[in-house]
């Protein structure tokens, strides 16, 4: 199992855990949670995507007095962070369709629509390809 074998997930798993134990940080109460919401400023803080100020929030107004930090990292793994405009993409065990699926990621990880989306800017590429990240 990754999680025994693989000492950087065991790694975050007990950071996760240690931080779950601080009192009163986390309420497993689905209900009590349904109106936690960052730009109602009733959470301290989101770890998110890039675009989040951009998307993710809703409200100009709110995105305007917010601020971006960068994650933290252990002192040993400082390049241990998602890169910056990284998203995660992947196929639900449980979809009734992930041939098709399979087939839109492939189209979207292609090296042409990689470079279409490093021409407008819109993402960091996925590989390292000198004619992708060229553009």
């Amino acid at each position: 199992m990754l999680i025994t074998q693989e000492p950087a997930v065991t790694k975050y798993l007990e950071l996760m855990k240690r931080l779950y134990s601080i009192p009163g940080i986390f309420n497993p109460d689905p209900a009590a949670r349904k109106d936690y919401e960052f730009p109602k400023k009733n959470v301290a803080m989101v770890i998110s995507w890039i675009e989040f100020l951009r998307w993710g929030v809703g409200d100009p107004e709110a995105a305007a007095n917010m601020e971006a930090a960068p994650l933290p990292v252990w002192p040993d793994l400082p390049e241990a962070a998602p890169p910056a405009g990284s998203n995660l993409l992947v196929i639900n065990k449980y979809s009734g369709h992930k041939n098709d699926a399979f087939k839109v990621l492939t189209k979207y990880l292609s090296k042409e629509h990689q470079t279409e989306l490093a021409k407008i800017g819109d993402a960091p590429p996925l590989f390292n390809d000198p004619d992708v990240i060229g553009h």
